[in-house]
C-alpha cells in the first residue's frame, strides 16, 4: 500500500525527478531541444536508486541489477524512436501510450533472456544504430531554441505533476512488486513526464526533436550502468558509482563539445 512505502527513497525519487523534467523543459524552451533532452537523459533518476541499492543490497546484487538496466537501455531507445515518429501525428497521450506499449512490450522480451556484457552491448549497438539511421533529419533540426509564452503558475504545475506521477508508478510498484530491479531504475518516467510538458507546451514536433536528441545523450546513462555492472564486483560499490558517474560525465561532455563546435562552424 501506498502509506506502507519508505518515503526517504520516494522523496529522494520525487525530487530528482521533478528537478530533471523542469530543468529539461526549460532548456527545451530557452535553448532549443538538444539541450533538454541533454538534461533529461542524466542518471539523475537511476544514479539515487543504485545508491540505495548499494546500501540495501551490496555490490553483487547492484552489478547484476546494472547489467540488466544496461540491456534495458535498448528498450529505452525504441521507446525514443517511436516518441520521435509518432509525436507529430498523435496527440500527446496517444504518442506516449504508444510509446510506452513499445517499451513494455520490448522490457518484457529483454527480461526473458540471460545477459552478459558482450550480449547486451552487441544489442544496444544494433538498436541504436536502426534508432540513429531513422532519426538522422530530426537531429540535425534539434539545436534551435523555440519560442513559448510562460506563466507564473508553469514550474508548480510541472513539479506537481512529476510528484503524482513518481507516487503513481512507486506505489503500483510496491503493491504488484518489481520482476527486476534494473527494469525498475530504466523505466523512463522522467521522459514520460517530459513528453506530457513538451507536448503540451511547444508542441509534437518540438517532443519529436526531444527524442531525437536523447537517443544520442542517453547513451551516457547506459555507459554508467555498464561501468556499474562491470566494477562493482572487482571495485565495491562505492569506486563502481563513481567510476560510472565519471562514464556518464565523460560522454555528456563529448556531446557538449561537439554541440558547441557544430555551433560555432554553422555560425562562421
Amino acid at each position: 500500500m501506498l502509506f506502507q512505502l519508505d518515503w526517504l527513497p520516494l522523496a529522494v525519487k520525487i525530487v530528482s525527478t521533478a528537478a530533471v523534467v523542469i530543468a529539461a523543459s526549460m532548456a527545451s524552451e530557452r535553448a532549443g531541444p538538444f539541450w533538454g533532452a541533454l538534461f533529461s537523459t542524466l542518471p539523475v533518476y537511476a544514479g539515487p536508486s543504485y545508491v540505495m541499492l548499494s546500501i540495501e543490497r551490496g555490490s553483487h546484487f547492484v552489478a547484476d541489477s546494472a547489467l540488466e538496466a544496461f540491456a534495458m537501455l535498448s528498450a529505452s531507445g525504441l521507446f525514443l524512436l517511436t516518441l520521435c515518429r509518432t509525436s507529430p501525428r498523435l496527440n500527446r497521450f496517444a504518442s506516449l501510450a504508444v510509446a510506452l506499449a513499445v517499451w513494455i512490450a520490448s522490457a518484457w522480451a529483454i527480461h526473458s533472456f540471460a545477459w552478459t556484457a558482450l550480449s547486451a552491448t552487441v544489442l544496444n549497438l544494433a538498436v541504436y544504430l536502426v534508432c540513429f539511421a531513422l532519426t538522422i533529419r530530426p537531429w540535425r533540426e534539434s539545436f534551435a531554441a523555440i519560442a513559448v509564452p510562460r506563466h507564473w503558475y508553469d514550474l508548480p504545475l510541472r513539479a506537481g505533476a512529476v510528484a503524482v506521477m513518481v507516487i503513481g508508478v512507486v506505489g503500483a510498484s510496491s503493491v504488484i512488486g518489481a520482476s527486476a530491479t534494473g527494469i525498475g531504475t530504466m523505466f523512463p518516467i522522467s521522459l514520460a513526464v517530459l513528453t506530457i510538458v513538451v507536448h503540451s507546451r511547444l508542441g509534437g514536433r518540438a517532443m519529436s526533436l526531444v527524442a531525437a536528441s536523447a537517443l544520442r545523450t542517453i547513451i551516457g546513462l547506459g555507459l554508467a550502468v555498464l561501468c556499474l555492472s562491470l566494477a562493482a564486483p572487482a571495485w565495491g560499490s562505492t569506486a563502481a558509482l563513481i567510476a560510472a558517474l565519471f562514464c556518464s560525465l565523460a560522454w555528456t561532455g563529448g556531446v557538449i563539445t561537439w554541440r558547441v563546435r557544430v555551433g560555432r562552424a554553422a555560425a562562421a
